[in-house]
């Protein structure tokens, strides 16, 4: 089992956290897609972010609102991807925005190895571990809101 799937499965935790919050979902989208999205950024998602976005599209749980493959620009992967690559000159590009934190130059990025990291754009442009996979990131986003 891969360090990205190894404690968390992403339909689970969603499943689990949509017992307690109000889930809203986009529905389901096609692999070909997925696959348009990820050429159109020039990354490779990591398998719990395919598998979220096969499943809900974009997700919004709690306070918590998760980029994803669609048309919509406030919640599509590539557009916000996009808008922050273009914004952020040192943002990175080996990676995709999956959650907006509301704190400007701040959002919640993850790689292909299904690593979560907050990138800060400051003087720094920090990266921070946050989670190794999605599932124990939103986990943690609604432990936090607990």
């Amino acid at each position: 089992m891969s360090k990205e799937n190894e404690k968390y499965d992403i339909v689970e935790v969603i499943t689990k956290l949509a017992e307690s919050d109000e889930l809203y979902s986009l529905g389901e989208v096609e692999r070909s897609e997925i696959e348009a999205a990820e050429s159109a950024l020039e990354v490779k998602f990591a398998s719990d972010f395919v598998e979220y976005v096969q499943k809900y599209g974009a997700i919004s749980i709690g306070a918590t609102e998760l980029c994803g493959v669609t048309d919509d620009p406030n919640c599509s992967v590539v557009e916000r991807t996009k808008e922050m690559r273009e914004y952020y000159a040192n943002f990175p590009k080996d990676c995709y925005m999956v959650e907006d934190t509301g704190m400007e130059g701040a959002v919640h990025v993850q790689f292909s190895n299904g690593e979560i990291y907050q990138y800060w754009d400051d003087d720094e442009d920090e990266l921070m571990f946050v989670a190794n996979n999605l599932g124990e990131f939103l986990q943690k986003m609604q432990n936090d809101e607990d």
